[in-house]
């Protein structure tokens, strides 16, 4: 079986087979330099201090609770609650570092935001009067595999350079207001979105809130990069949020390891459920309980750890990490300057935070131009067509330079132009 059949299930459609087929390309061109992984940076795990963050845990709830140290680690060891038992960890990271207040029982601690946004989608959409979903473009395949799993209408909303902008989302709504199917949510990433790696200025962030207050809609706001900036810090649009209007999601995937597969959504929301007003976050953690049932305790302890050595803060834990990537960010611009500064038919853009520089090219690529590339001239990318609905077409890719070193980047980018060279050549 060829490369590119592997990553075709039969059966499958490939949106929702995305997330998969996105894990997977790298490990078919073990050769190939690779800008697709959307992880942090494999040797900055600090696995070897995991056994003392749970440890550190185990004494701050055991003084916490009165109890004995057994007690703690029988809570680990056992079946909890599907909410999480370290909310309150959460909920204090969030004030540190973003100045959010929210309540402890408006927490679910999930399987990485992955699973937050499916549960999130659920609650919403499923057992409730119809309704769609609107979801900026390029976007996170996730998401979109979730909404098409579950069979949830959708529009896409092509975004600026800046991310989603209320007028785009007005206008949409405005078209919308007689349909049998009224918009019901909108999902973005105001921060360093992934593919696109765009910010949303501030005010933008205000105005969307207010817009979605105003027309009784909800806005599902994915923060999974916003804590990886290279500058000041820029608060997610949940800051904005008096109404209950957001529902925010996050993860520990990109700032602590993808491994521990820990995140968490944050609703205030009510929803009905059989004619009954029942708590967003409480229907959340009942569909949770069916499934994966809860993050295991020992994840969450030593959640709870990191966060408790570091004063609750995120962005203090992953400092350092932040600034080796913004050193790797630099080294990429400059790479293109170098190899494609003589050429003003390709451009890229400068990422503020996030992984991901999206390089314009003179030509529409494609999966089969990805293959070629990382067959040919061994460096792999991905196409932004794959971030965007089925049968879009782009002359954009997604470079990730989280995961490279110096010499890979230089090496790759070379690689990359040789790429293109022979493509324009060989049209």
């Amino acid at each position: 079986m060829n490369n590119k059949a592997i990553l075709h299930l039969a059966g499958i459609p490939r949106a929702m087979n995305a997330v998969n087929l996105l894990n997977e390309i790298s490990s078919l061109y073990p050769e190939a330099i690779s800008f697709t992984s959307g992880s942090p940076q494999a040797d900055r795990y600090r696995l070897d201090r995991y056994s003392h963050y749970i440890e550190r845990f185990v004494t701050r709830h055991t003084i916490e609770q009165g109890w004995q140290t057994a007690n703690t680690f029988s809570l680990l060891g056992n079946y909890s609650s599907a909410m999480g038992i370290t909310r309150h960890y959460i909920r204090q990271h969030l004030a540190t570092d973003d100045n959010l207040e929210v309540e402890e029982d408006q927490i679910v601690i999930t399987n990485g935001a992955q699973e937050a946004i499916l549960l999130t989608l659920q609650a919403l959409f499923k057992r409730q009067k119809p309704g769609s979903l609107v979801i900026s473009t390029p976007f996170y395949s996730g998401v979109d595999a979730a909404a098409r799993m579950l069979g949830i209408e959708t529009h896409y909303l092509q975004e600026s350079e800046f991310g989603l902008t209320p007028e785009a989302l007005l206008s949409l709504l405005d078209t919308e207001t007689e349909s049998a199917n009224p918009v019901r949510a909108v999902y973005c990433c105001p921060n360093f979105s992934n593919p696109s790696g765009t910010l949303m200025p501030d005010k933008t962030k205000e105005r969307l809130v207010e817009l979605c207050r105003n027309k009784n809609i909800l806005l599902i706001e994915d923060n999974t990069y916003g804590y990886i900036g290279y500058g000041d810090p820029f608060r997610p649009a949940k800051a904005w949020d008096t109404t209950n209007h957001v529902i925010y999601i996050s993860t520990f995937s990109k700032t602590i390891c993808p491994g521990i597969r820990a995140g968490y959504v944050v609703t205030g929301q009510t929803t009905m459920i059989d004619g009954t007003h029942s708590s967003l976050a409480q229907v959340i953690s009942t569909y949770k309980s069916l499934g994966s049932n809860h993050v295991p305790g020992l994840i969450q302890a030593l959640i709870g750890g990191i966060l408790e050595e570091n004063y609750f803060s995120v962005r203090g834990y992953i400092a350092e990490q932040v600034t080796i990537y913004r050193a790797k960010r630099d080294h990429l611009i400059y790479c293109l300057r170098e190899y494609f500064g003589a050429r003003s038919d390709v451009s890229w853009t400068e990422p503020q935070g996030g992984f991901f520089c999206v390089v314009t090219l003179p030509f529409f690529v494609d999966e089969d131009a990805m293959h070629t590339c990382a067959t040919r001239f061994r460096v792999i990318w991905l196409p932004m067509s794959m971030f965007m609905p089925a049968g879009s077409i782009s002359q954009k890719i997604r470079l990730s330079f989280s995961n490279v070193s110096a010499e890979q980047i230089q090496e790759g980018v070379k690689r990359l132009a040789e790429y293109v060279s022979w493509t324009i050549k060989e049209k």
